[in-house]
């Protein structure tokens, strides 16, 4: 979903357009990252009904290697797009669970039946999971499998962002 990736050294910077409101996917199969400033991390997980999936922030600031996640950044540029930086860890760091349901593809495999995060305009529309197949996707496209049989157009998601604890100020 990032409209660019610009790779500097041991840093990933992504810029996702101004109609994904700062959202973005990531994968990375060799290396993990911390992100920088206020980027949140999320996995996909728990599919209350066949419409909605759940973001939850399992991995902290961190973006594991092998394990597909969602980005959001309120990080806003001048040009009204949005800037996702990302820290390369100086040794990598795996997730260990497996109840997140974003998948990646692989070049040259075929992608059926899937959803991909992405943008359309429209009162009923915005930021969502949208339909999509590919012949022959490059890899580490991002994507969820389609929870159910139905064919609606989008699979709209939720995010929980997970408070521990409140203390008294």
């Amino acid at each position: 979903v990032a409209s660019s990736a610009v790779v500097d050294g041991e840093d990933v910077e992504l810029t996702t357009t101004a109609n994904m409101h700062g959202w973005g996917a990531f994968y990375d199969a060799e290396n993990s990252y911390t992100v920088v400033g206020d980027t949140k991390v999320y996995i996909a997980v728990n599919v209350y009904d066949a419409n909605e999936v759940t973001l939850v922030n399992k991995t902290g600031n961190r973006v594991p290697k092998q394990c597909p996640v969602i980005l959001s950044t309120d990080n806003v540029q001048n040009d009204g797009t949005y800037s996702i930086l990302l820290t390369k860890d100086a040794e990598p760091i795996s997730y260990d669970g497996n109840d997140n349901l974003l998948m990646t593809s692989t070049a040259g495999v075929t992608v059926d039946n899937a959803y991909r995060l992405g943008y359309k305009a429209g009162e009923n529309f915005g930021v969502a999971f949208y339909k999509w197949s590919s012949e022959n996707p490059g890899a580490g496209i991002v994507y969820i499998k389609n929870p159910s049989n139905n064919s609606n157009a989008k699979i709209s998601f939720v995010v929980n962002d997970n408070t521990t604890s409140l203390n008294t100020i």
